[in-house]
């Protein structure tokens, strides 16, 4: 199992880290792309932006490829490029959704946009080059479906913008969250040839509302420091939060066992993503530390970040979570990770 672990870890690293190929592939496409472009110079495009899209392209080209080795087959080298530019294209969407200061009706426009020479905003003609970019790269066989997920994503991204009115329910949140990561994972796995099953559409699907959900815990202080409503922070303690996350990892998990694919892959899967949700519960067990065992969300939010990030430091969540991690089976997964604080790590 420790040697499984290392596996795993070490897998990660092929995107988790700027010198691998995921990364020298995405900026030399990047480089390419953006060559008439000088984006450092641009007055409302941040000085990290480029760096950020390369590591959506990164991710996005690691995800594909998960899902091509989960169905035995190899990315031809067109294909990398259409991942890539996909990443690409995400983080341009995230970022003329969230940081570009433009009304809604303005913004629906960039969901299937016009040509870059036809804009003069320098931000628009990049989201417009990166789009048709994207779209010329595709094959064929794929190409009207990841159009469709592409629009559902780009829909469910702008609506959750609404995650700010501090008027919307639990149940609007949890549905908006599903929906933004849900419809992402399904996108990405419409950029991979074959079939889509049914049974594998319902499984992306809880499985990217699994994701969003353990991404809302884990950012549970910053979140609450926004005023942002998310799967976290709308719950009034961290044992909550650990049910219901729990709640939708046996639905998405035990989805993802029907799936009609390898068991040894899906096994490897399930495995990535155990590790994951164990890390989730170290967090917010350390978020309990932090409030001296009486936890709430004001108490949390009025922390410093260097209060947080101290308490979350690697070696402080391994003594949560190796123990865990190691009781690891395949036939047990699906099951209930039992959260329960414990104070004395």
């Amino acid at each position: 199992m420790i040697i499984r672990l290392i596996q795993s870890v070490n897998d990660l690293r092929k995107f988790n880290n700027v010198n691998s190929n995921y990364h020298r592939e995405a900026k030399a496409i990047l480089n390419k792309i953006t060559a008439s472009f000088n984006l450092e110079s641009i007055e409302n495009i941040p000085s990290n932006f480029k760096l950020k899209l390369q590591w959506y392209m990164a991710e996005c080209l690691y995800a594909c490829e998960k899902f091509n080795e989960i169905s035995g087959r190899t990315s031809t080298s067109q294909q990398k490029r259409a991942y890539l530019l996909s990443g690409a294209l995400g983080a341009m969407c995230d970022f003329i959704i969230d940081d570009v200061e433009m009304k809604a009706e303005k913004i629906k426009e960039f969901k299937n946009p016009k040509t870059e020479d036809q804009y003069t905003d320098v931000v628009e003609k990049l989201y417009a080059l990166f789009y048709h970019s994207f779209i010329n790269s595709l094959e064929l066989e794929v190409k009207t479906r990841v159009i469709q997920y592409y629009e559902l994503v780009f829909d469910a991204q702008l609506k959750s913008k609404q995650q700010f009115n501090q008027a919307i329910t639990q149940q609007q949140v949890d549905e908006i969250c599903k929906d933004k990561c849900g419809y992402s994972l399904l996108y990405i796995r419409s950029l991979v040839t074959g079939e889509i099953t049914e049974i594998e559409k319902k499984a992306l699907y809880e499985l990217g509302g699994y994701i969003q959900y353990c991404n809302d815990a884990q950012d549970l202080y910053k979140d609450l420091k926004k005023g942002l409503r998310t799967f976290a922070s709308t719950r009034s303690d961290l044992e909550t939060i650990a049910k219901d996350l729990d709640k939708q990892k046996t639905i998405a998990f035990s989805l993802i066992k029907e799936t009609p694919f390898d068991q040894n892959k899906k096994d490897e899967l399930l495995f990535s993503l155990h590790i994951m949700g164990i890390g989730i519960l170290a967090k917010l067990n350390r978020y309990s530390k932090i409030c001296d065992g009486n936890f709430s969300s004001e108490k949390l939010s009025k922390k410093s970040k260097e209060e947080v990030r101290s308490q979350l430091a690697i070696k402080k969540l391994l003594w949560y979570s190796f123990p865990k991690v190691i009781k690891y089976k395949y036939e047990d997964v699906n099951k209930s990770y039992n959260f329960q604080l414990n104070l004395n790590n």
